[in-house]
């Protein structure tokens, strides 16, 4: 009678599969969809960049890295974000440790700010700072003297 037992909270114990075979199938095939259509832009870029008139043209692509605009833009961009990534560092560590460490109040408010930038989409954000800083006419927006 214990055998029995046992064996039942053996069959219990163990884990179904996570998805069948064809389920397995049809997730890869829906991967592939999306990264090739998340990747085929930027193939297309790189093979303009490279091949500007069909032909392979290493040359003119050294020619246009080499620019000093584009190594100045590089090294901006590098920059922002090696400050951003530690400023992000620094001020998320000192909110967790404010979050978890102490009783603060209106603790759930302020996990809600914190996560509400992951809730809106990059390009609404972008949209939107977009629209108010640089105005589609000269001197229309907030910025607009500066889009001329």
């Amino acid at each position: 009678m214990a055998l029995i037992a046992m064996e039942r909270v053996e069959e219990r114990r163990r884990l179904p599969a996570l998805l069948p075979r064809a389920e397995w199938a049809v997730l890869g095939l829906l991967v592939i969809f999306v990264a090739g259509l998340s990747f085929a832009p930027l193939l297309r870029l790189a093979i303009t960049a490279i091949a500007p008139d069909g032909a392979i043209d290493l040359g003119h692509v050294v020619e246009l890295l080499w620019k000093k605009k584009v190594l100045t833009a590089s090294t901006n961009t590098l920059v922002v974000a090696l400050l951003s990534t530690l400023l992000a560092m620094v001020l998320g560590t000192i909110a967790a440790a404010l979050t978890v460490l102490t009783d603060m109040r209106f603790k759930t408010a302020w996990v809600f700010a914190f996560v509400l930038p992951l809730m809106i989409p990059p390009q609404v954000t972008a949209l939107a700072l977009g629209a108010g800083f640089f105005a589609v006419e000269p001197g229309s927006g907030p910025a607009g003297s500066f889009a001329s």
